[in-house]
């Protein structure tokens, strides 16, 4: 271990169960504090193949050379929110400057949910001119139908003849609004976002007969139809003759999920084919009443959405146009939001001492380094601080 001839004091603590042996110099500051980690490794003495499992705790990822403490402490000391704000100043402005834009062509919108949980949305309204770059036109407050329709109409007049299409999701607000401030644009609902639709729908059925299937079957038989969750999500011809058969295994004891794992396969070949949009309307009310015949109501949901929306729908099929490039460009958002949520600048203050540049460590269990924010600074009870 680096520097271990060079320790002086050497002490010994416990985290919760695990052990942690910490040595380190006189000018811990200048040399850096070195922790060597021993996590219990356990063996199940009743499994056939006596799998083993290795304790975790809170304080660090297993995979990281970095304590949680450290790590929010260094994202901490990178930005500011006075560095942000300074930033939102200089490059967001607080209004639209449409006379520096010709075009607006494909207008986007989606919404992004600011925390966790899908709470407190605010609508993203994109732009692609053709030939142009992604032009990000506004971040509404929220995604009420009120709130869209008053942007869309501060559009001019000029900018919005040059509107031809507008790619979004399948809520309503979004799509009234457009059809009430832009009756000449074409709104396409995006084929992803069907896709996540009914693919949830035959999601929720296999969760059900899992479920049911548990309380069912015996232990042994459960054992054999691990693993088919994935299996079940991927189409029919992507699964290897090893993958088909144990899918089957599940099929059999459940034909409601044969026909549905089949009605989606076929909906997404209906999506991939190249129709026209009156080839596609006839396609889709004939996969409708296929699900109707097969009795299965997990589709519900999702072929009233059909009914009400086929025309939006079916528009994708007149130039394939989807909304990827808003959704690449909201992914990006929501990255960026999450690394700078809650950021601050404080002090970073412990007993004994005030520093800023952290302590050095390395771990035995992973022969990499770790990283501490400091110690206590009390020598006759070791303690190490873990956020």
């Amino acid at each position: 271990m680096k520097n271990a001839l060079d320790l002086t004091l050497v002490g010994f603590s416990a985290v919760g169960e695990i052990a942690v042996i910490w040595r380190c110099s006189e000018g811990v500051m200048k040399e850096g504090l070195h922790i060597e980690i021993c996590p219990k490794r356990y063996r199940c003495p009743f499994c056939s193949d006596h799998p083993t499992t290795t304790q975790r705790c809170s304080w660090y990822e297993p995979n990281s050379p970095h304590t949680r403490a450290f790590e929010q402490q260094v994202l901490r000391s990178l930005i500011s929110a006075e560095v942000v704000e300074g930033i939102l100043n200089r490059w967001v402005a607080q209004a639209v400057d449409w006379a520096s834009l010709k075009t607006l062509g494909v207008l986007g919108l989606d919404e992004i949910a600011l925390k966790k949980g899908h709470r407190d949305f605010v609508t993203i309204v994109s732009a692609q001119p053709p030939g142009g770059a992604l032009t990000v036109l506004a971040v509404l407050p929220d995604r009420s139908k009120e709130t869209v329709k008053s942007f869309l109409a501060s559009i001019p007049e000029r900018l919005k003849a040059t509107i031809t299409r507008a790619c979004t999701d399948m809520y309503d607000g979004f799509i009234n609004a457009v059809h009430e401030v832009l009756p000449h644009a074409r709104v396409v609902v995006d084929r992803f976002h069907v896709a996540k639709a009914y693919r949830g729908c035959a999601d929720r059925l296999r969760k059900q007969e899992i479920k049911r299937l548990k309380a069912e079957l015996p232990k042994e038989e459960q054992a054999t139809l691990k693993g088919t969750l994935w299996l079940f999500r991927k189409p029919w011809a992507d699964l290897n003759p090893e993958e088909r058969e144990k899918l089957q295994r599940l099929f059999a004891h459940s034909p409601a999920l044969k026909a549905a794992h089949l009605l989606r396969d076929i909906l997404t070949l209906i999506f991939d084919e190249p129709l026209t949009k009156a080839q596609a309307r006839d396609y889709l009310e004939g996969w409708a009443s296929l699900v109707k015949e097969s009795g299965l109501t997990c589709f519900d949901s999702f072929l009233t959405t059909l009914d009400e929306r086929l025309d939006e729908i079916t528009n994708y099929f007149l130039d394939r146009q989807s909304s990827g490039f808003v959704e690449g460009l909201n992914n990006k958002i929501k990255s960026s939001s999450g690394a700078v949520m809650g950021f601050s600048v404080p002090d970073v203050s412990f007993s004994g001492f005030t520093s800023t540049s952290p302590a050095t460590a390395y771990s035995s269990a992973h022969d990499t380094p770790i990283y501490i924010v400091g110690t206590t600074g009390k020598t006759e009870e070791p303690h190490i601080l873990v956020g």
